[in-house]
């Protein structure tokens, strides 16, 4: 998605050549002045959702972090415990 968000390259002015290509030439200004709005707001709003979506990946990170080290903090503080508990059992 990161590599395909810009629109720069597909609205480019076409490149082939031959008489296809010359009637994509010819029509490519006038397509721009009609959708070229459309577009501008299209790429703003592909732009926004990514810069969205790397914030939700990032806050998902450090919520994953987050829970690991208090996950660690739990299995240290059972492991105490199961050790303080034997002591008592074994007297």
């Amino acid at each position: 998605m990161h590599k395909n968000w810009g629109l720069g390259t597909l609205l480019a002015p076409p490149r082939q050549r031959g008489l296809k290509g010359l009637m994509k030439r010819v029509a490519h200004p006038f397509v721009l002045a009609v959708l070229g709005r459309y577009f501008e707001g299209l790429q703003n709003y592909l732009a926004a959702s990514l810069r969205a979506l790397d914030a939700v990946a990032k806050r998902s990170d450090e919520d994953f972090k987050a829970q690991q080290q208090q996950l660690e903090a739990i299995r240290s503080d059972l492991v105490d415990f199961a050790h303080h508990l034997d002591e008592r059992a074994n007297g």
